[in-house]
């Protein structure tokens, strides 16, 4: 009788080792390169100064019809907040280590927490002629905004505070395992 061998593909080809030795470690994704990143930021910064002309513009158009007199006191708190992020997203393709990034993001947090309490103020909106429940529901977004950018912030803070996460410390060699230490 011919025996039949089969072989166990999965030990010719081992699946990749975590690069930490605790249980709950997995392996992380690889950071965009850096040329991707920084093509993103001046994407995101053309963006935001399209937004930041739209923005000025909005009552001169008359558009959108819910928007009243009062968007006129909130405008300087948006404009503010969109000039900031264009100027730390062309900082960031200029260079962006963890730790400015992190740093930076606490800071534009910080300024979109004040343009969401003074939207909340101000609150340039008048939808009575609509639904009578979009005047809530916008407040109700407004407070949403509100505990996501102070969850944000304090998740930025957390990252600033450990520092340089792990899987950025060392270059990755040419099979994917950290490269080693350099001898003393």
């Amino acid at each position: 009788m011919a025996q039949i061998i089969v072989r166990d593909r999965t030990a010719a080809h081992p699946a990749p080792r975590p690069t930490c030795t605790r249980p709950t470690c997995t392996r992380r994704p690889a950071a965009a390169p850096p040329a991707g990143r920084r093509f993103g930021y001046l994407v995101s910064a053309a963006i935001n100064g399209v937004v930041l002309w739209i923005v000025g513009h909005l009552l001169a158009w008359g558009w959108p019809p819910f928007l009243t007199p009062a968007f006129d006191d909130l405008l300087p708190y948006l404009q503010v907040s969109l000039v900031a992020t264009i100027v730390v997203d062309l900082l960031w393709a200029w260079r962006d280590p963890a730790w400015w990034r992190h740093t930076a993001q606490v800071g534009l947090n910080l300024i979109g927490l004040v343009v969401v309490v003074r939207s909340w103020q101000i609150f340039p909106l008048d939808l009575s002629d609509h639904w009578w429940g979009w005047a809530t529901l916008a407040r109700v977004l407004l407070a949403v905004a509100f505990v996501g950018l102070i969850a944000a912030t304090v998740a930025e803070i957390v990252e600033l505070a450990r520092g340089e996460p792990a899987f950025r410390r060392g270059r990755p060699a040419g099979n994917g395992r950290r490269a080693a230490a350099p001898s003393r």
